[in-house]
């Protein structure tokens, strides 16, 4: 009997889910992200293409449906995304200060984005923004050229939106996804819950005195915010298990040599695959996400770092925010719980 359901988990990780996504939209994704590290590095500021690259990763809020809405929230997610990386760049260098400010990014995003139903990668890669801006080392340059790169970046980014939806249209459907109508008390105390654990991660690394501790709320938060406490366990054994495997592969790209055009075409192929995967299998999509962040976040540091250092230091990251995240998943199952067995005001708006 528990071979059997130790045998029915394995099938129910490895399986693949079915989608019709081909390669246009992954290849356009890639393109938002390594188009202005190649910029970078023919203009020698490898370190301000980086950053003009992180917005990149604002083509992944594209929907795949519905034309109308398509230019409008890709413009709202790469300018919010960039709201985020100033809020963090703010507390840079602030211990004290980071994790309460992650914590505010982190309830306003993910009121935001249950509130005009906005959905994966929903807000990590807003957090990510903020993480990076509050925890990677300062480079030798101003905030306000950091920001300015990043806004380009998130015009490059609009400008690849536009020209796919010209030239890859969609089928618009007949009823298009409603926005949530629930109660704002639902949205705001699971975001207040959801918000305390990734501050706590925050706290936690601090405290354990990890270096650029930026992996340790983005892995919780891509554990906490799953749908149910079975996705929340799934994303959790996903994120550690797809985590150590990237971890390899980011140390092979780590030992390449650390020229901006060779990291350019290693963010290209690793956003390709992502696009193709995560519609498949989030375990795998991982293996490749873990080098893809990690190679962008270190880029916008412009320093050399040492593979192995980096390693050990991403796999403990990822250790703390996904069992932070698995706490704050199964205290976010209780509180569904708790909530439907409240009686219902039938009077009630």
């Amino acid at each position: 009997m528990a071979l059997r359901r130790l045998r029915d988990e394995a099938l129910r990780l490895t399986a693949f889910q079915v989608s019709d996504r081909s390669w246009p939209q992954p290849l356009a994704a890639a393109l938002s992200s390594a188009t202005p590290l190649f910029v970078g590095a023919a203009a020698s500021h490898p370190v301000l293409g980086a950053l003009a690259s992180l917005a990149g990763l604002g083509f992944l809020y594209l929907p795949e449906r519905e034309t109308a809405r398509r230019m409008p929230r890709l413009l709202a997610c790469t300018t919010g995304m960039g709201v985020c990386l100033a809020v963090g760049l703010s507390a840079r260098g602030c211990p004290a200060v980071a994790a309460p400010v992650l914590m505010l990014v982190t309830f306003a995003v993910t009121m935001l984005c249950r509130t005009f139903a906005i959905g994966p990668p929903g807000g990590t890669f807003f957090l990510m923004a903020a993480a990076i801006g509050a925890y990677a080392p300062s480079p030798s340059l101003s905030v306000t050229s950091q920001l300015a790169a990043f806004a380009l970046g998130g015009l490059w980014t609009c400008a690849v939106g536009w020209v796919f939806a010209v030239l890859v249209p969609v089928k618009d459907t007949e009823n298009p996804a409603p926005l949530p109508t629930s109660p704002l008390s639902e949205y705001w105390s699971a975001a207040l819950l959801i918000a305390f654990f990734v501050g706590l991660s925050c706290a936690l690394a601090e405290k354990m005195g990890l270096d650029r501790p930026y992996w340790v709320p983005i892995s919780c938060l891509a554990v906490v915010h799953a749908p149910s406490l079975r996705a929340a366990w799934d994303r959790h054994i996903h994120r550690l298990l797809g985590t150590v495997a990237g971890l390899l592969l980011a140390l092979i790209v780590l030992m390449l040599p650390p020229v901006p055009w060779v990291l350019g075409l290693s963010v290209l192929v690793l956003s390709f695959g992502v696009e193709m995967l995560i519609v498949r299998h989030y375990g795998l999509a991982v293996v490749l996400i873990t080098p893809l962040a990690i190679v962008m976040a270190e880029a916008t540091a412009g320093a050399l770092v040492q593979p192995d250092v980096v390693m050990q230091a991403r796999l403990l990251d990822t250790a703390l925010g996904c069992s932070v995240g698995l706490l704050g998943g199964i205290s976010l199952h209780l509180l569904t719980i708790a909530r439907a067995r409240v009686p219902v005001d039938p009077d009630r708006d």
